[in-house]
């Protein structure tokens, strides 16, 4: 017994199992635990995804936008690239294809951040070139148009 230390009965309580007997009672009965809606996106209404700017204070101002930008930038995964960066900045918003071969982009959120967004859906990835891009601000409306209003979706051809 030299050298071993002597487990108390008290050191099984205090590392949990893997799975409780109450979970894998609910597993077994097919009942699940549900999160709010709220709570299953990022929205500016939901209590629980709050914003906070450098000094820990919430963001109230949003900004929505829209951007069309021109060249070859369809079938280059710009939409991808608008769309990882959307969700890389946590904004809500859509972007789509449009007839005319250009693209199509709104986003909603802090007004510094989609600041950060516009300089990079000018740049484009590197597959794509943009040749010229129009900014103009936007309204709920236009966010619900394209079924933006809860986080950031690639929606169809215009």
């Amino acid at each position: 017994m030299e050298g071993r230390i002597p487990r108390s009965p008290s050191f099984r309580l205090i590392t949990p199992p893997f799975m409780s007997r109450r979970k894998r009672s609910e597993r077994a009965s097919g009942i699940q635990q549900r999160r709010p809606k709220c709570c299953t996106h990022i929205s500016s209404k939901c209590p629980s995804s709050v914003r906070l700017d450098e000094q820990n204070m919430p963001i109230t101002q949003t900004r929505i936008v829209r951007i069309v930008v021109e060249g070859t930038v369809q079938g280059v995964g710009y939409r991808v690239f608008v769309s990882r960066e959307a969700g890389r900045l946590q904004l809500d918003g859509w972007v789509r294809n449009r007839r005319d071969g250009s693209v199509e982009t709104l986003v909603a959120g802090p007004s510094a951040v989609v600041e950060q967004f516009l300089i990079a859906a000018r740049r484009g990835p590197r597959t794509a070139a943009v040749a010229s891009h129009r900014i103009e601000e936007a309204d709920e409306a236009a966010l619900r148009e394209g079924g933006g209003e809860h986080g950031f979706v690639v929606a169809g051809e215009d």
